[in-house]
């Protein structure tokens, strides 16, 4: 289970809420504040269920039931720990509240690794009921918003921020690239999407981090540039495949007033010999600051821009070596190749270092 939540939480949600707001909704913004329009996010929307065998008819009760959102014409975005583990019978529906319809789903492609899946059902479509994906991740402290069917409730719409991205070691899932919000999150909001306030998707809203010594759960969104990994794949109808560098990665310490102005180094430890690392003559003892348009302020930048890639995919990686900065172009090879599936680990407990 992602969610441990009381009931008393879901009622606090209802009172706040008041009611489900419509799918052409857009939430009022006082003056002095920046405009928010989720109304097309809302209208992506639907609720996903799982209907167990015999029978296989729609019904409220079904055993399993999520979020999902409407990416393409006939293609629903969800997480894979809501329609996936089906048995042989089970059915998936899609419902859609504006018109009020439900459909049969199946399954289009599912990467239980990353917990993301399509889904192919024959739902009325138009322009304006497609969510759109951001172009850029968001920022700490960024105002989003969490659209989704929890508890039952209808369609609700909780705001928060981002807390923190880049994020993994939950052990929710093998390939980890979260988003971290307050946004209240519950049952049944799994695979609807985490949005910024013109309604582009930033996050796939996942589960939650509910541990001891945590005041109040904080919801769990996966990436965007993971999940367009995934859909990329899939609708071009292959398996999902993620990059490999081929490279051990640890952090390395230098004093604050250090000549390269860089207190926590991400470095490279060791680059595995004949890997995409070595080819494009990276280095042990290279200090990476950047990796394609993005700076690399720890290891999960660097895992999280490898794993969004596909291989064969070319990622400038910038490091600084012996007082000068460098660019090295990398042609990434494939994480799940025989050769490489045994050098591959997230962290090691006993060096502290990833190898990816």
């Amino acid at each position: 289970m992602r969610f441990t939540y009381m009931s008393v939480t879901v009622c606090m949600t209802y009172a706040l809420l008041g009611c489900a707001p419509g799918p052409s909704q857009s939430i009022s913004t006082p003056a002095g504040m920046q405009a928010v329009n989720l109304s097309r996010a809302q209208a992506a929307v639907v609720r996903v269920f799982v209907v167990a065998a015999p029978g296989a008819s729609y019904t409220e009760s079904s055993q399993r039931q999520g979020s999902g959102a409407i990416i393409e014409r006939s293609c629903v975005l969800t997480c894979a720990h809501v329609v996936g583990g089906l048995s042989e019978g089970d059915v998936i529906w899609v419902e859609m509240d504006s018109p009020k319809v439900a459909v049969k789903a199946s399954l289009m492609g599912v990467d239980t690794a990353s917990d993301v899946a399509l889904l192919r059902c024959d739902l009325p479509f138009h322009e304006g009921i497609r969510l759109r994906m951001s172009g850029g991740e968001p920022t700490p402290g960024q105002k989003v918003y969490a659209v989704g069917f929890p508890a039952g409730l209808g369609k609700v719409v909780t705001s928060g921020i981002v807390s923190a991205k880049g994020c993994s070691g939950f052990g929710l899932s093998p390939v980890e690239d979260f988003i971290i919000t307050d946004a209240v999150i519950g049952p049944g909001n799994s695979g609807g999407p985490l949005v910024d306030s013109e309604g582009r998707m930033v996050g796939l809203v996942s589960g939650v981090l509910d541990r001891e010594g945590v005041n109040r759960p904080l919801g769990l969104a996966v990436s965007s540039p993971l999940v367009a990994s995934v859909i990329r794949q899939v609708q071009s109808g292959q398996s999902v495949h993620r990059g490999y560098l081929g490279a051990r990665v640890g952090y390395q310490m230098a004093p604050l007033d250090s000549a390269e102005g860089i207190s926590v180094r991400v470095r490279i430890e060791e680059v595995l010999p004949g890997s995409p690392a070595a080819e494009a003559g990276l280095e042990a003892g290279d200090v990476v600051t950047a990796a394609g348009k993005q700076a690399v302020e720890n290891i999960n930048h660097l895992l999280a821009t490898c794993r969004n890639a596909c291989p064969g995919d070319k990622v400038a990686i910038t490091v600084h070596r012996d007082g000068r900065s460098m660019s090295r172009t990398v042609v990434l090879g494939d994480m799940s190749a025989p050769k490489n599936a045994g050098s591959v680990c997230d962290f090691c407990p006993h060096c502290g270092c990833s190898t990816f």
